[in-house]
């Protein structure tokens, strides 16, 4: 793995936004591990959790447009630069994780309440975030799809993850920048991505996440399978 390589990648992306974010790690109580939080902006506090293999980055194009909101973005635990937790073996512990989620997150950062932004997997996590402690989030919005909710279909990608010695073994192989954008447009960003709303500092961006970090790897490690 190349850290100093992602940071480059990561830092060349918030830099095309002309947006400096800082940085800390803040300790989450349920599984005893740091995660990396990134914040811009000044306001109303305001949460972002990713999907899968993504990393607070992810939302970057997105906070640089909110100056008036604290945006919060947090590397899900094994996720970018974010250390890995114990696994979870079992469907129950990444529920009763996911129901300390936020709540750990704003005790880390010593803050009481938040607007909450989600998506996919993070969806999931949030809503059940939201359920063992309503009273720490004032609203919650969800982009996209939730992880879990009923599906007709899904990207060759997301079956893959049901294969887990394939897809485990398929981390071991660096991925081309044309993978990444293959992967990118099964994910649903394929006209984005041709129309340049998906920038090349975006793609350079999630091509160093999956090849010069953990995070595809730890996603296969850390959470029970959940497509079969």
């Amino acid at each position: 793995m190349d850290h100093a390589r992602y940071r480059e990648a990561e830092a060349a992306f918030w830099a095309s936004l002309s947006v400096d974010p800082a940085e800390r790690f803040v300790e989450l109580a349920s599984t005893g591990t740091p995660i990396r939080v990134l914040e811009v902006g000044e306001g109303p506090p305001t949460l972002f959790v990713h999907g899968a293999s993504a990393g607070a980055t992810s939302w970057a194009t997105l906070a640089a447009t909110l100056p008036d909101r604290r945006c919060i973005m947090i590397d899900r635990p094994g996720v970018a630069l974010s250390p890995a937790p114990p696994p979870m073996t079992e469907f129950t512990e990444f529920d009763r994780v996911s129901r300390r989620f936020v709540a750990d997150v704003l005790d880390g950062l010593g803050i009481e309440q938040v607007d909450l932004v989600v998506t996919s997997l993070g969806a999931s996590i949030g809503f059940r975030s939201v359920a063992a402690a309503p009273e720490r989030v004032r609203r919650i919005v969800a982009l996209g799809y939730c992880f879990g909710a009923p599906a007709e279909d899904w990207p060759l990608m997301m079956r893959m993850t049901g294969l887990r010695r394939l897809s485990l073994a398929m981390t071991r192989i660096p991925p081309s920048r044309g993978m990444v954008r293959a992967m990118l447009g099964q994910l649903g960003l394929k006209d984005a991505i041709n129309t340049g709303r998906f920038s090349a500092e975006a793609i350079d961006w999630f091509h160093s996440l999956v090849r010069d970090t953990d995070t595809m790897r730890n996603e296969l490690l850390v959470y029970p399978p959940m497509i079969d």
